[in-house]
């Protein structure tokens, strides 16, 4: 059954291993609840009154605003615009992929302990605004309200899912470019991989 508790500001262990021990699974919202229901309709409103607006890519810390948009719209309601999005071209690609490859040489010396931490950091604000997440998946993908939060309530829980290997996670290179047959194109990875037994 949901409560507001759900989505309240939850208060952060100090360490990982704090963190891996309260380790919880997510549980689910009701939607046959009134409470529950009235909380996801209030956060569909919240999110269609940002309908329209126009985003830029994000690369290298910075917003990179461009001319070229394309809308991205309702898929139960074509005729509702939720945001123009950038259409991204093969120079600003490699600008991308130059950027997250700057930011590498710095992430790559952070700690396996303050890597996790930024990843349970994200996962607590996604619990803070979970309703709200959800909601954007209902107008943007098309997903039942159930589904949709279960798609945020599993995003929160991913990289704790396993605590025994968490912890001990390695990092690899955040992309590589390869040529395969005269083609070319970048591949990119998680920064969490597991350690394979």
């Amino acid at each position: 059954m949901a409560n507001s508790t759900m989505i309240a500001d939850p208060v952060a262990p100090s360490t990982l291993a704090e963190r891996l021990a309260d380790f919880q699974p997510e549980t689910y919202y009701d939607f046959n609840d009134p409470d529950a229901a009235a909380q996801m309709r209030a956060a569909l409103e919240q999110v269609e009154s940002e309908f329209g607006r126009t985003y830029p890519n994000r690369i290298g810390g910075e917003d990179v605003m461009i001319d070229d948009t394309y809308p991205s719209t309702n898929p139960a309601n074509p005729k509702q615009v939720i945001g123009h999005f950038p259409r991204g071209d093969e120079a600003l690609g490699e600008r991308a992929v130059e950027a997250a490859s700057e930011a590498f040489a710095d992430w790559k010396r952070v700690s396996p302990a303050e890597r996790a931490d930024f990843v349970f950091k994200a996962a607590d604000v996604m619990r803070r605004r979970r309703l709200e997440l959800a909601a954007w998946m209902v107008y943007e993908v098309g997903k039942s309200w159930g589904e949709a939060d279960a798609d945020v309530a599993e995003s929160t829980r991913s990289p704790t899912m396993n605590p025994k290997t968490t912890g001990s996670c390695t990092c690899r290179s955040v992309s590589e470019r390869s040529s395969r047959r005269g083609t070319s194109r970048w591949r990119s990875w998680p920064v969490w991989h597991r350690p394979r037994s």
